[in-house]
């Protein structure tokens, strides 16, 4: 199969299997595999015409890098990963590390969390999502993803309770019909406001 077409074919696989509002995942997610998706959405936002075409590619950006971190090794420290003397304090002897430098070549940031200790990859792709296609089909987790779903421990927290509330009805009233909803309904009522 030459290059192209194998690459066309990697494209398509990774369309099917990320279309809708979550990925598709049969198996346990490998490294190299989920590396490939991530060239293959990057390619395929490379030659993206068009606003919904783009954020269609940020999408199957952001969730070829969400398989790689369920793929990257799980057992990590701050002790491995961890060097404020290197590029975003992290060291090159971490676990995954390789991986992780390949994903942000192509695009797609992956990040270290101390406080989880663990691999994250950004909200690039939501982000980005949103901004081009404000009101697609997976606006809804995307807004999530960028507003709600903190990347990282240390950001776990909200400024006030009122905060929390403002922005779990904000997420009701812009999409009262998303699968997300009652999960937000669940948090309003653990902070004293239902819904």
């Amino acid at each position: 199969m030459s290059k192209r077409r194998r690459s066309l074919w990697i494209i398509g696989v990774v369309t099917v299997l990320m279309a809708g509002t979550g990925a598709s995942v049969t198996s346990e997610p490998s490294v190299p595999t989920s590396l490939e998706a991530i060239r293959a959405a990057k390619q395929r936002l490379d030659l993206a015409k068009g606003n919904r075409a783009k954020a269609e590619a940020w999408r199957a950006l952001q969730q070829a890098a969400d398989e790689l971190v369920r793929a990257l090794p799980k057992e990590l420290s701050n002790e491995q990963c961890y060097d404020p003397s290197k590029p975003f304090d992290l060291s090159d002897r971490c676990p995954g590390y390789p991986a992780v430098q390949q994903a942000h070549a192509a695009g797609m940031w992956i990040t270290y969390c101390g406080s989880g200790e663990s691999w994250l990859p950004t909200n690039r792709g939501w982000e980005e999502y949103l901004k081009l296609w404000p009101d697609g089909p997976d606006a809804d987790r995307a807004w999530w993803n960028v507003n709600i779903a903190a990347p990282c421990c240390d950001e776990c927290s909200f400024e006030s309770v009122e905060a929390e509330r403002r922005l779990y009805r904000n997420f009701i009233d812009r999409f009262p019909r998303s699968p997300l909803r009652e999960e937000a309904e669940r948090h309003l009522r653990s902070v004293g406001a239902p819904r």
